[in-house]
């Protein structure tokens, strides 16, 4: 049996699925997961005909504020901010990527959250680790006597990613809890 593993779907479920664990490594591998996922989207949408997700509002307005911000940094002749400022378009596009996908594939959504529950549960042992031994689970000393860093290592930025993370775990837990309750209430009328 011949398992491609370099076919789109194969790799939108990577980069999609792996990315907040990729964001432990530093910010190469999720940009790199970023930039590639925003491409196969617009590959998609390019090869479907379907700039439906192109037209939304909300897209319409990151592009105008984007462009607005790119306007006034020329008018201000601040020429070095619109360098930095030129990549932010790919967070829209990767959002609408994001969104793309799951609709797509329904099985995305379940897996992006139990990959995201074993990111975070992993996290949470080895901070309890390093805090009670002063290594982790990979051997990495506690880098600053009274701070946890988990995998980031002299990266102080546990408490940060885990902020961060939180709100968008919360709300996939409570967007399955409300499917399976659905699910239930329609079973128990036709019972």
């Amino acid at each position: 049996m011949n398992i491609n593993i370099f076919n789109k779907k194969n790799l939108i479920f990577i980069f999609t699925l792996f990315l907040p664990a990729s964001l432990i490594s530093g910010p190469l591998i999720p940009e790199i997961f970023i930039f590639l996922l925003s491409i196969i989207f617009l590959h998609q949408l390019y090869i479907d005909k379907n700039f439906i997700f192109l037209k939304n509002r909300l897209f319409l307005f990151f592009v105008i504020f984007w462009i607005y911000l790119l306007i006034n940094t020329i008018i201000n002749n601040n020429f070095s901010n619109i360098k930095s400022g030129l990549p932010y378009l790919r967070y829209p596009i990767y959002c609408f990527a994001i969104y793309f996908f799951l609709k797509k594939y329904n099985n995305l959504e379940i897996l992006f959250y139990r990959i995201l529950t074993l990111t975070l549960l992993i996290l949470s042992i080895d901070s309890f680790v390093q805090y009670a031994f002063g290594y982790n689970l990979i051997g990495l000393e506690k880098f600053h006597p009274e701070r946890i860093s988990s995998f980031f290592r002299d990266e102080l930025i546990l408490g940060s990613f885990i902020i961060k993370i939180i709100p968008l775990y919360i709300g996939l837990y409570f967007l399955f809890k409300y499917k399976i309750n659905k699910k239930e209430i329609l079973l128990s009328q036709l019972v």
